[in-house]
């Protein structure tokens, strides 16, 4: 069977002229009109970096044509822009901002409402001492480039990393020890509280030897004084001579040898004392002393 088809298209209207046979038949279809448009993605976006925007053209037949490529695309915000084809990209920002994303496409528009977040990554927390008072002016080291912070009159310290830091928070400060001595974060993707530490008054000994001039044999029985600020301590030298005294980081006064316990026996042949000053060690004294 022989037969012919034309079609032509106005408006919405598609319509078919078939001859068959010298008979004329025509069909006539209504295509799907154009309803509206819309944007797709996301509504949170990190600042320093982009996400890729969408338009649909939604028709009523329930069909849908992507036509992001030949919309126009505009936004609103000084932190941001999108490019031809729907790329929106941040820059920093300092705290939350707001922006429009506005696309355009055959007489149709759709707007997108964005959150461009502020990814500083906020870590913060209290060094105390085991009362539970806080310590100031104590260092904490943020590891791999995340910087320093010292804690304030409350022992409270806060410090912002960059998006995507990690590494470890070590605090230090002179003639303290702390617990725990440092602290891992493993990317951390939001502000974290609570990284305490406590620290403890570091302690050190001072110690040494009472002898005899001459022989080199450890007096027993000698009475050592430690003398700081109008306090006085003592301790006594063992059977070989030897005495240990443990005192604070920092403490500073006089260590001085005073008399047998059963009464003065000897001249002191050197020194009359010791002077430590702000101790920050270990520290060996040695007398030496002429029996009668």
């Amino acid at each position: 069977m022989n037969y012919t088809v034309s079609e032509y298209t106005t408006g919405s209207l598609r319509t078919a002229i078939i001859t068959v046979a010298g008979q004329i038949h025509t069909v006539t279809q209504i295509e799907g009109i154009s309803s509206f448009v819309e944007i797709s993605g996301p509504t949170l976006v990190n600042e320093n970096s982009g996400e890729q925007y969408t338009l649909t053209e939604y028709w009523s037949d329930g069909s849908s044509t992507v036509v992001t490529s030949s919309a126009s695309w505009s936004e609103d915000s000084t932190y941001a822009s999108i490019s031809s084809d729907g790329y929106l990209t941040t820059s920093e920002v300092t705290s939350d901002q707001s922006c429009t994303i506005t696309a355009s496409y055959g007489g149709m528009s759709d707007t997108h409402s964005v959150t461009i977040k502020d990814a500083t990554v906020y870590i913060s927390g209290d060094v105390l001492d085991s009362s539970g008072a806080g310590i100031s002016d104590v260092t904490l080291m943020f590891s791999n480039g995340g910087g320093t912070a010292t804690t304030d009159s409350s022992g409270f310290y806060s410090h912002d990393v960059p998006f995507g830091w990690s590494g470890t928070v070590t605090p230090s400060l002179i003639c303290y020890t702390f617990s725990p001595s440092y602290r891992n974060l493993p990317q951390p993707y939001e502000s974290i509280i609570n990284q305490d530490f406590i620290a403890v008054v570091s302690s050190f000994v001072i110690y040494g030897t009472v002898e005899h001039y001459l022989t080199g044999e450890g007096l027993s029985e000698v009475i050592i004084w430690f003398v700081s600020g109008g306090r006085v301590e003592e301790e006594r030298t063992d059977a070989s001579g030897n005495f240990f005294h443990t005192v604070e980081c920092g403490w500073t006064g006089v260590v001085r040898q005073v008399y047998f316990e059963d009464g003065f026996r000897g001249v002191l042949i050197e020194p009359d004392y010791y002077e430590v000053v702000f101790a920050m060690q270990d520290q060996r004294f040695r007398f030496l002393w002429q029996l009668r």
